[in-house]
């Protein structure tokens, strides 16, 4: 008589393992996080400062480019918010795709420890170009 073969998968963890596992996860991510923004961040003053002058710059490129093609007089809404707020999305995409591309390679000898996960090394990167343009994004928006 034909048998079916045996599962060789794994038993569904349990949810006390579930929660284990994202407190792991967690901890990794936050760890990454705390790595990236050092490594960007911590050693240089500059990489801090260029968040917020590379927006400024081409907020301000733009406007002049405006007022050269069309002049002062504008509609009811301020030229700089209209710029800022189509600029810093544009750049927070750019940005995002630019370093999550590179990501993977910058942290091959982290991905030897059991606990990291691409996916780990993803999300970390994610996090802060989103926390880090966001927080540029409202000090440009409240400065204007």
């Amino acid at each position: 008589m034909f048998s079916l073969p045996q599962s060789t998968s794994r038993p569904t963890p349990t949810f006390q393992e579930t929660l284990r596992g994202l407190k792991v996860q967690g901890r990794v991510i936050s760890a990454l996080v705390l790595r990236d923004a050092q490594t960007r961040y911590g050693q240089h003053k500059l990489g801090f400062v260029w968040l917020f002058l590379e927006p400024a710059f081409m907020v301000l490129l733009f406007i002049l480019f405006k007022v050269f093609v069309r002049g002062t007089d504008g509609g009811t809404m301020n030229d700089a918010y209209f710029i800022t707020t189509g600029i810093v999305p544009f750049l927070l995409f750019r940005q995002l795709m630019q370093v999550m591309a590179g990501s993977i390679t910058g942290s091959l000898s982290l991905l030897a420890f059991p606990q990291v996960r691409t996916f780990d090394v993803l999300m970390a990167t994610f996090i802060i170009e989103f926390i880090t343009t966001l927080f540029v994004f409202g000090v440009m928006t409240i400065s204007i």
